[in-house]
């Protein structure tokens, strides 16, 4: 198996990345306390300022936090060398899937940032699988048609600032 025991929720996510809807319907809101922003570039402000912006945790740091908590799991298990070499891989494959479906579009700027979003959300799965964290509520952001950009509180408290284009 190309991903270890759990390569069935990672190809969800990348086949989500190749034919999933991003941006065509309005945000459907079912992330519990999300906030909708509609303004494109104040959301683009909040997903990658390095100042802090009162009321909101840093995006960015948020982000980062999380993912190293994800890399470092990868230590704790067996036999888990060949799945890290194909995860790998899946950075490439992501960012080139991202950037044939953003590029020219309005959303060009941030396809980096979404294939970012769904190559942790896939490692994660293949690490811990469909365990409820950070990542799988970004995607699940994605999936009702929205870009998660933000966090207004401090975390764990308050809530995902998302993106919607309609």
């Amino acid at each position: 198996m190309r991903f270890g025991p759990n390569t069935t929720l990672v190809e969800e996510v990348i086949e989500y990345a190749r034919s999933g809807e991003f941006f065509t319907v309005s945000y459907q809101g079912g992330i519990t306390g999300s906030i909708i922003e509609v303004d494109f570039v104040h959301a683009q402000e909040l997903a990658w300022t390095q100042e802090s912006i009162d009321g909101f945790t840093n995006w960015m740091y948020l982000q980062d936090k999380f993912a190293g908590e994800l890399l470092r799991l990868e230590y704790t298990l067996k036999d888990f060398r060949e799945a890290s070499k194909e995860l790998s891989k899946l950075v490439d494959e992501l960012g080139a899937i991202a950037k044939a479906r953003f590029s020219r579009s309005p959303f060009d700027d941030i396809g980096d940032q979404i294939a970012t979003d769904l190559y942790y959300c896939a490692y994660k799965r293949a690490v811990i699988g469909s365990a409820p964290h950070f990542f799988e509520k970004l995607f699940d952001c994605y999936r009702m048609g929205g870009w998660p950009c933000g966090w207004k509180g401090t975390h764990p408290a308050g809530s995902v600032v998302v993106f919607s284009a309609n």
